[in-house]
């Protein structure tokens, strides 16, 4: 696989997430938009337009019980 990045700690970021699912929609702070459920915004960063499938450096991840 080939991953184009910026630099080797983007690469490193993006691989780790590639292999871990670091994605916004198992993260907690991930939050669904009401009218488009692909989109959503981080609660911890307040970015709208966030992708269901995008990547997070600051990832945390949910934990259902």
């Amino acid at each position: 696989m080939v991953i184009h990045a910026e630099n080797e700690q983007q690469k490193k970021v993006v691989s780790m997430h590639i292999c871990t699912g670091m994605l916004c929609k198992n993260c907690v702070d991930y939050s669904k938009s009401k009218l488009f459920p692909d989109r959503g915004y981080c609660q911890r960063l307040n970015q709208p337009g966030l992708s269901y499938n995008d990547f997070c450096s600051l990832f945390r991840r949910r934990v259902e019980i």
